[in-house]
């Protein structure tokens, strides 16, 4: 596989962040001028309680993935692992969280998380596992559900 060039078009400014601390989700904002056609949102997909052991693919941005000097982007890691389950988390929140085995390493936070058809179904949130190297074992993502939820509010200029 060869390096994907960064178009130059790919830089920009950001207008803001916004966030929602309950769901651990941050909403940035850019003027889209400079990258239209070139990024191109996921399309979504669900989970339900019923799909447990369905595939699952956790894509992480820790590491070495930033720009180099010829202009190319590094590989972006795809961790494959499975659906244990789902659980709320967040207190007074009660927010809907994927549980997966999907190996993920610090700085995955916000990558997302697609099945098997590519559907974006989660945001890496969070990993329990040891104290040094790879998390392998029990890692949460927020549910998509959560996120579309979210969106609205942040749209509107409300961080909580």
């Amino acid at each position: 596989m060869s390096p994907v060039p960064l178009p130059k078009a790919c830089v920009f400014d950001l207008d803001g962040t916004l966030v929602d601390s309950l769901r651990d989700i941050a909403l940035i904002q850019y003027d889209a001028d400079g990258i239209v056609g070139i990024a191109v949102p996921f399309r979504l997909g669900s989970l339900s309680a019923d799909d447990a052991a369905v595939p699952l693919m956790a894509l992480g941005y820790s590491g070495n993935i930033g720009v180099k000097t010829d202009g190319t982007v590094g590989s972006v890691p795809a961790n494959v692992g499975v659906m244990v389950g789902l659980i709320t988390l967040g207190g007074e929140g009660n927010i809907l969280n994927i549980v997966m085995d999907a190996p993920v390493d610090e700085g995955d936070s916000g990558g997302p998380v697609l099945d098997s058809e590519g559907l974006l179904v989660g945001m890496i949130r969070a990993t329990f596992g040891t104290s040094t190297g790879r998390h392998i074992g029990t890692n949460y993502s927020v549910h998509v559900n959560e996120i579309q939820a979210a969106l609205p509010a942040l749209r509107a200029g409300m961080s909580r």
